[in-house]
């Protein structure tokens, strides 16, 4: 395995191979957490769409249109839902037309068009924000710990917003004066 200072080929390939089965191992896992994480978010969006009246609910598992129940859920005017769907698409478009450009600059060192990459952070940054704006008010309108499930959200960068509506997803809907 190891004579004269240099590594046995079988030793390389085995090396390489307990490292490929670890990475995937982890992509596994992440995999895994992942699926399950989008099933209890499609689940609580969904029963929480039905309470507040909110016709095709089950659509809540299709990714641009369960976003936006989870807006109609949050905000009771039609308004919002449609400017914050359309912040998400847009800055998610902006930042896909930009990213070879990102990578074009990582890969020569240098970057010439700085704005873009400001302007890709402000836009991560305000949805962001408006999210956890949105899952505080879902929060508010289904459970009397919304400031504690609020900061735990935003604490771990919105990894427990799924956990927190399953948890809440059978709960009364509150009024919004408290």
């Amino acid at each position: 395995m190891y004579g004269n200072g240099n590594l046995s080929q079988e030793a390389i390939n085995q090396a390489l191979s307990a490292f490929l089965l670890t990475f995937l191992a982890v992509i596994g896992v992440i995999l895994v957490i992942a699926i399950i994480f989008y099933i209890l978010k499609g689940v609580g969006v969904m029963k929480m769409a039905e309470r507040v009246g909110i016709k095709n609910g089950g659509l809540a598992f299709v990714p641009i249109i369960g976003e936006y129940i989870l807006y109609k859920v949050a905000f009771e005017n039609n308004v919002m839902p449609i400017l914050l769907l359309a912040l998400n698409i847009g800055s998610g478009l902006f930042i896909n037309m930009n990213s070879s450009s990102i990578l074009w600059s990582l890969q020569i060192g240098t970057f010439p068009f700085g704005d873009v990459n400001i302007m890709a952070i402000i836009l991560l940054v305000l949805c962001m924000v408006f999210m956890f704006y949105t899952l505080h008010k879902v929060y508010k309108k289904f459970s009397n710990k919304a400031v504690l499930m609020t900061v735990l959200t935003v604490l771990t960068c919105g990894l427990l917003s799924p956990i927190f509506l399953f948890a809440i997803r059978n709960n009364e809907l509150r009024s919004e004066s408290k």
